[in-house]
């Protein structure tokens, strides 16, 4: 580590560049506060990029392959920024952008062709902490305004991560296999948010939702196995909770409103479920163990509840409820098969 005045140090990145390496580039920009910065490359062809603008700063590139491409940027008013970001490998590329408050950022990428695009931007604490192993891999990251976080990892290949989140935020997505993917998507107006998404096998997909106008919303998806695909869309007091095991099965969910929550597991393969819920205090909860069995279950509104009980192979259950006012405000049903 060094630290150098800004001109020292962009005529020092400049004329050693050659020296360290074959054709390696590297372009620093620096002004005011407490800046700091370490850059390393060792390889071929690599090129990184660093501007740091007011405060705290720190930065910090590390490259250690071939055709690396890194850039950071930070422009931040009274925030400890910092961005630490390393690449081994080659044909890796990673862009991290900071505006605001305390955030903070750390890419790590192991391997060939992965990329990462991070954004943390507007006031409030942000972190976000990326890690990526194998080739292929893709990370993009959007983090606006309020108590953001994020950390996901990618080990395999031909995995793909998109989180975007306005508001309390939080995140946590980990995929381990081959070509998955997961889309998570929040907005805590206010406050409210996290999730936590995690697949491990290959070819599995995953895509959450959640805007918590009023608070909450939580979600928690686990699927474990092959060519599984969960999508789930939920906004107020909402929370989720699922787990998908084995291969080729879909979930769809949607709920939104007071009590509601969901609950499960499908275990086996080529299961499907659709589930949709609102308001009051709708719960769900839907366990199938076997291959091949589906459930179709909706209630809008009063209180209901609807448990589903699925064993053995290509089980079918359906259910309606709710909405019907206070005359059928204890709405309830049980399927056992």
């Amino acid at each position: 580590m060094f630290r150098l005045k800004p001109l020292a140090v962009a005529l020092m990145l400049v004329i050693g560049s050659h020296a360290y390496a074959e054709s390696n580039t590297a372009i620093q920009s620096q002004a005011g506060d407490n800046n700091e910065a370490t850059l390393e490359q060792q390889g071929a062809r690599n090129q990184a990029t660093q501007t740091q603008t007011g405060n705290f700063g720190r930065s910090a590139i590390v490259q250690n392959g071939d055709d690396n491409v890194a850039e950071t940027v930070q422009n931040t008013t009274f925030s400890p920024n910092t961005i630490d970001l390393a690449q081994t490998g080659s044909r890796n590329t990673a862009y991290v952008v900071q505006e605001g408050e305390a955030q903070a950022a750390t890419v790590t990428q192991a391997g060939d062709d992965n990329s990462v695009t991070l954004y943390q931007l507007e006031p409030q604490g942000s972190a976000a902490t990326v890690y990526q192993e194998g080739n292929n891999n893709t990370h993009t990251i959007e983090q606006q305004w309020y108590a953001n976080s994020a950390n996901t990892s990618s080990i395999g290949n031909g995995n793909t991560t998109q989180v975007t989140q306005y508001g309390y935020g939080t995140g946590q997505t980990t995929q381990l296999g081959d070509n998955n993917a997961i889309t998570l998507e929040q907005s805590g107006t206010g406050a409210g948010a996290i999730a936590t998404v995690s697949q491990n096998g290959n070819g599995n997909a995953a895509q959450v939702d959640q805007d918590t106008s009023r608070y909450t919303s939580r979600t928690t998806l686990d699927q474990v196995g092959n060519d599984n695909a969960a999508s789930l869309s939920q906004g107020g007091l909402a929370e989720f909770n699922f787990l998908q095991e084995g291969n080729s099965n879909q979930l769809t969910a949607t709920q939104s409103g007071t009590g509601a929550s969901i609950a499960g597991s499908s275990i086996g393969d080529d299961n499907v479920v659709t589930l949709n819920q609102s308001v009051i205090n709708s719960t769900i909860e839907l366990y199938q163990l076997g291959s091949a069995n589906s459930a179709t279950l909706s209630q809008q509104a009063d209180a209901s509840l609807i448990s589903v009980n699925q064993t053995g192979n290509a089980n079918q259950a359906s259910a309606v409820q709710g909405g019907g006012g206070p005359s059928v405000y204890s709405s309830a049903a049980q399927i056992t098969q």
